[in-house]
């Protein structure tokens, strides 16, 4: 079990509960998406995906996951509530890509993962990967931990933002 993936801190230091963190850096990656010449079309998140962007008549579909501190791993959720055995957003999601989003006072870093590319890598080898519970969010989470250095680089990419 990560011992710094159990230390952190989810909800950021303005913040009273996940969903209001998540609502707040929401705004400032819809202002970045733009930047970068993205439309948003829909922000309605779903268990799907959060949102799709459009650039150039393409139009792709992302989940977006933030996090208080970079811990140079992408944790995935594999069971979203113990309690109930929900399936995690690692079964579930229809997203193109992860944004995986390292926030402060507000987002600096942005990881993005091609979600295909790297499930199937991941349910190649997955009992090479630790394993960790989390009280934080919407119930008691089991959550796989893959250090970045170990993902292949044709899988995602790291921006600062």
């Amino acid at each position: 079990m990560g011992e710094s993936i159990l230390k952190q801190n989810f909800f950021g230091s303005e913040c009273t509960g996940f969903v209001e963190f998540e609502e707040k850096n929401q705004i400032y990656m819809d202002q970045y998406y733009e930047t970068c010449g993205y439309k948003i079309i829909d922000r309605n998140g779903n268990k799907g995906r959060d949102l799709e962007l459009s650039k150039d008549g393409v139009i792709i579909k992302v989940e977006e996951k933030y996090r208080t501190e970079d811990w140079g791993d992408f944790a995935i959720e594999l069971i979203q509530d113990l309690t109930t055995n929900n399936a995690g957003w690692f079964f579930y999601t229809t997203a193109d890509y992860i944004n995986y989003i390292i926030v402060e006072d507000k987002p600096v870093a942005l990881y993005t993962v091609a979600w295909k590319k790297f499930k199937d890598y991941f349910l190649k080898d997955v009992k090479r990967f630790n394993c960790f519970i989390s009280r934080k969010g919407y119930g008691i989470t089991l959550n796989a931990e893959i250090k970045w250095k170990y993902i292949p680089n044709n899988i995602w990419k790291k921006k600062k933002i």
